[in-house]
């Protein structure tokens, strides 16, 4: 799905209540399901487009698994947001950086966490808005510097 496709006025939409339900504050364990690249669409005509990825996050709940979709912004000035993301599914440091390697593509399947924190605030026609922002907490695994799984061994096709 492009989240960034422009509906016509007169298209009937066919919407999930579920897509916009923010869940409880809290911490929850996720599985990373997979990326799509996407480009921002600026406000303003003096603004530069950028890249985004949107990640699809199937989170566990006491009611059972919810998707999430969350939006990078692929901007340097997000690249600890980007860097904590991947540090929860364990990614391994660099050797020689010892920053957190981005594995968009080898990360699918992992499992992390994050804290979910609901901020009210102003907008700027004066009411109020919600926000739910997502904190990435470090597996234990990156803390350690160590690769979170063994890669997949190659199987023969001969092998059953």
């Amino acid at each position: 799905m492009n989240y960034d496709e422009i509906l016509g006025f007169d298209e009937g939409l066919e919407l999930s209540a579920e897509a916009y339900e923010n869940l409880p504050d809290g911490q929850y364990s996720f599985t990373y399901a997979g990326m799509e690249r996407g480009q921002s669409t600026p406000k303003n005509p003096t603004d530069s487009a950028y890249p985004t990825a949107v990640v699809t996050l199937q989170v566990q709940t006491p009611e059972g698994p919810r998707t999430l979709k969350h939006t990078f912004k692929m901007l340097r000035s997000k690249e600890g947001l980007i860097g904590s993301f991947f540090a929860s599914l364990g990614c391994p440091k660099n050797s020689v950086t010892g920053k957190v390697q981005t594995q968009w593509n080898g990360a699918i399947g992992k499992r992390g966490k994050m804290e979910l924190k609901t901020r009210t605030f102003k907008g700027s026609d004066g009411n109020e808005v919600n926000y739910q922002n997502k904190n990435f907490i470090e597996s234990d695994v990156y803390k350690q510097g160590q690769p979170s799984a063994q890669p997949a061994q190659p199987q023969s096709p001969w092998s059953i």
